[in-house]
């Protein structure tokens, strides 16, 4: 529930305190996604079949919270091989199932198309030989064929319905509950998370000259050690956001092409793609939701604060006495990362672009993925580095609210579909 109660953090007497409540609720924020690891899938290098929604699957980037320790991002949800990378482990392995399954039924399909073919041919052949009077040889030869190819045909046939039916168990009786439990699971890590920063948000309502304990404790190396974990920060989260966004999208644009759809004409248009409203199992109705949920929901004031923030940090050491050739060295790790971020950003863009062209034929939808959000490089003007975290602190709750009501509302709506079928079926 996005209004439980959360817990009031003590009054913080100086600006200690209030620097390590904050440390110790980014710990918590990043236990909170730890907490997912039994369902998620970490250290494990992934399957990477040509399908989009199996290969951003994989890469579904969970960086969301500062670590334990320093600034930086290497405590962060690390996975083996020096991959950021999540999805649910018994998830990953029915897209597996199902991309494997998928692909022998559509197998399956053309060679049974191919041998229809032959059949067309061969039919329209025995019957020019019966009309030529042809030698029996011939005619019986070709009458045989034609007997082997509908024999062959027939079993296809039955073939063909099996692997669908193995299809639709796989998606309706796993694909369904472990993508129910991997939102559940974002239910709980947004609402921890979120009662993290609400108490970072009083914490730093309450601090008073934090920015001069700040400059009079942080030596130039932390800072500038500092604004290159933000600038890593920036890129984590960005990527982490958009791989959920394009996951979700390829799972419901591929679940979307498994529906015969009709759009229907009405007096106010063409309504929108709606499963629940022609009875498609619930993995389409919870899928759809949360991708109509992730279009709602927008980071871009996070990402703008955070770029604040490194202003912030960024003015701070400058100010100070930093050798040349240390400012050098930072100023050009910096720009390493920020080129990290442009990349980044044109990948999404291109992988946004990709999954829509793969995508056009999901029906009542013109864009499925809507193009990323280019997070600029160049920084805002610098506020004090207490009033920028603090616009962080207060964004990142924001954006925490919004996810923890959006994925609620998921669960509620596909619960609320479930009871109404249930209700259908004893009437």
């Amino acid at each position: 529930n996005v209004a439980a109660s959360v817990p009031t953090p003590r009054r913080a007497a100086d600006g200690a305190d209030v620097a390590g409540e904050i440390k110790a609720q980014f710990v918590r924020a990043a236990d909170a996604v730890r907490a997912l690891a039994p369902i998620l899938e970490v250290g494990r290098r992934s399957y990477h079949p040509r399908s989009s929604v199996y290969h951003v699957s994989s890469r579904m980037v969970s960086v969301i919270a500062l670590p334990h320790s320093g600034y930086g991002g290497s405590d962060l949800l690390d996975v083996g091989g020096g991959e950021k990378v999540v999805g649910a482990r018994n998830l990953s392995l029915t897209l597996q199932k199902l991309y494997i399954w998928e692909k022998k039924l559509y197998d399956e399909v053309k060679a049974e198309e191919k041998m229809r073919l032959l059949l067309a041919k061969n039919s329209k052949r025995l019957k020019f030989l019966d009309q030529k009077g042809a030698e029996a040889p011939k005619i019986d030869a070709t009458r045989n064929l034609v007997r082997k190819l509908s024999t062959k045909i027939r079993i296809a046939v039955r073939v063909i319905a099996k692997v669908s039916k193995k299809i639709n168990r796989v998606r309706d009786e796993e694909l369904w509950p472990q993508v129910n439990t991997l939102i559940q699971g974002f239910v709980k890590m947004w609402q921890d998370k979120l009662n993290c920063y609400h108490i970072q948000c009083q914490a730093i309502s309450e601090a008073k000259n934090l920015d001069s304990i700040i400059s009079g404790g942080t030596s130039r190396d932390l800072a500038m050690e500092l604004e290159l974990e933000l600038i890593k920060w920036i890129v984590n989260f960005s990527s982490w956001v958009n791989e959920q966004r394009s996951f979700i999208k390829a799972l419901n644009g591929w679940l979307a092409l498994c529906l015969n759809y009709q759009q229907e004409e009405t007096a106010d248009g063409v309504p929108p793609y709606s499963p629940g409203r022609v009875g498609a199992p619930l993995v389409f109705v919870i899928c759809n939701s949360w991708s109509q949920a992730m279009d709602r929901i927008s980071e871009k004031e996070v990402i703008t604060s955070m770029q604040a923030l490194v202003s912030s940090v960024r003015s701070l050491w400058e100010k100070q006495n930093v050798e040349q050739t240390e400012q050098l060295i930072a100023i050009r790790e910096r720009e390493k990362w920020n080129k990290i971020l442009e990349r980044k950003t044109l990948e999404i863009n291109k992988e946004a672009d990709t999954l829509n062209r793969k995508l056009a034929l999901v029906p009542g939808r013109q864009s499925l993925l809507p193009t990323a959000q280019t997070y600029q490089v160049h920084f805002l003007e610098a506020n004090s580095v207490q009033v920028s975290l603090k616009r962080v602190l207060e964004a990142l709750e924001s954006y925490s609210s919004n996810s923890l009501r959006a994925l609620d509302e998921t669960l509620r709506h596909a619960e609320e579909e479930r009871l109404s079928r249930e209700r259908a079926k004893v009437s």
